[in-house]
């Protein structure tokens, strides 16, 4: 285990030992588990774009359709359409 060095800003630091005091931790097990945490979300954090990841011919098809449909489209037409 290493020792460093932190600085906070007041207000983050009386944040940081009040979430402690309420977890019944310390302020390094309060910061180790926020990392493990933020670690975990990271990985999830776009989950589609996972299932894709073995088919980039495929993931540029649905873009390059989408890009396609997009141009055909007018976005106002509903909103002129229920105006006059």
């Amino acid at each position: 285990m290493r020792k460093i060095e932190v600085q906070l800003d007041t207000q983050t630091l009386e944040l940081a030992e009040q979430l402690a005091k309420s977890r019944r931790c310390t302020l390094s097990e309060l910061i180790t588990e926020v990392i493990r945490l933020l670690a975990a979300t990271k990985v999830t954090q776009y989950p589609w774009v996972g299932l894709f990841a073995d088919e980039p011919e495929l993931v540029d098809e649905i873009i390059e359709e989408a890009i396609k449909n997009r141009a055909s489209y007018s976005f106002n037409q509903k909103i002129e359409q229920g105006i006059t």
